[in-house]
């Protein structure tokens, strides 16, 4: 089913904390404590561009949707060597911006969110040839928009800028 911008826009709005939602965890009203340095950052570091951002139903997988590559649609993330990181999403003419810090612990990330909302999250990353891959399965959405929330897939694939 082709999706309508006006069905397309929520999803992407949902992207817009889409680094935080890699398995997020309840917004709270103070700051999370820093997250401790990684041992090793250097396969994140650097800056980033996704080429696909996939989100699909965990009950009907089959209604995946593909949101990089509609209506022009761009995410970029730059992580430090501090562990420092934005995210900067472009869509339909706006700007939505996420920093925060990171740390990797094996095969999975750890979110530090300071803007635009105080959270935290988590989910798994991989390296595969020149590309950074997030994945999480704990992002609650409505998305067929009908009222309830349901739990999605969320798969993010990345270019070395």
């Amino acid at each position: 089913m082709p999706f309508s911008r006006q069905i397309l826009t929520p999803l992407v709005l949902a992207v817009v904390v889409v680094l935080s939602a890699c398995g997020g965890e309840s917004d709270s009203p103070a700051a999370p404590p820093a997250p401790p340095p990684s041992d090793d950052l250097t396969p994140v570091v650097g800056s980033w561009l996704a080429d696909s951002i996939v989100v699909s139903p965990k009950a009907n997988p089959s209604e995946a949707v593909e949101i990089v590559s509609r209506d022009g649609v761009q995410l970029t993330f730059t992580v430090q060597s501090s562990g420092a990181y934005r995210a900067v999403l472009r869509a339909f003419g706006s700007q939505s911006e996420e920093t925060g810090t990171i740390r990797l612990q094996g095969g999975q990330i750890f979110f530090s969110v300071q803007t635009p909302v105080v959270s935290s999250a988590s989910g798994q990353w991989s390296r595969t040839g020149g590309r950074l891959i997030l994945e999480s399965d704990d992002l609650p959405l409505d998305f067929n928009r009908d009222g309830i929330l349901d739990d999605v897939h969320q798969r993010l694939v990345f270019s070395s800028l």
